[in-house]
């Protein structure tokens, strides 16, 4: 493994035993919020086992993306305001991308092809949920700081994350296709962008965890 896809490891498994670690005294959104990170790190791992007994590390990928399109919107299901409609686009969001994620899985980019058009579509719907959450927060505003809300570091990390997935698997899947590989400063946006997005996960949870204290 490469020192920074240890580092990146190593961020990952720190938040997943910290969100476990505080479990009991999370809300359900960040229970469900720390399930996805220990997702990630499994996933991550196993992603490792297979590309040296199997030569491609891109199987587990199909798995979590199923995973992913499920937790997301249930993060968000439980996190903002009841109401009907918003219940029923977080529930379309959720059963369309789990639907598509595997028919793309076993007919399109099969198990062993990295499964780009499926995180295409989950960076879609995840940026417009963090979009729809920073709404909500403008629109029931509560006597305290954005930067004290859970909800604000999730989004925000959702929407630098996710945008910056869309524009890269929506723009250079073309030149992948062409040239056989991403370009090295694209990792490098990928894996800076990655430990910004677990940062904020990191906080989300750390506020929670002190607005039931």
């Amino acid at each position: 493994m490469s020192l920074r896809f240890t580092f990146y490891l190593g961020v990952v498994f720190i938040i997943a035993v910290y969100g476990l670690y505080s479990y009991k005294k999370l809300t359900l959104p960040y229970r469900i919020l720390t399930i996805l990170i220990s997702c990630v790190f499994v996933s991550e791992c196993s992603a490792r086992w297979f590309a040296v007994h199997h030569e491609s590390s891109i199987p587990p990928y199909h798995i979590l993306i199923l995973i992913q399109m499920i937790l997301y919107p249930y993060i968000y299901f439980t996190a903002l305001p009841a109401g009907k409609w918003l219940k029923g686009i977080t529930l379309s969001f959720a059963l369309t991308g789990f639907i598509f994620s595997l028919c793309n899985s076993f007919f399109t980019q099969t198990f062993f092809v990295f499964p780009s058009y499926s995180i295409f579509l989950l960076s879609l719907f995840t940026v417009f949920l963090a979009m729809l959450s920073f709404y909500f927060m403008l629109e029931q505003p509560v006597d305290k700081s954005p930067l004290k809300v859970p909800l604000f570091w999730f989004s925000f990390g959702n929407l630098f994350f996710y945008c910056i997935t869309f524009f890269m698997f929506g723009f250079f899947t073309p030149f992948v296709k062409r040239s056989g590989a991403l370009p090295e400063w694209a990792f490098i946006l990928i894996f800076v962008s990655n430990i910004g997005l677990y940062s904020c996960y990191l906080v989300s949870l750390i506020l929670n965890v002190k607005e039931k204290q």
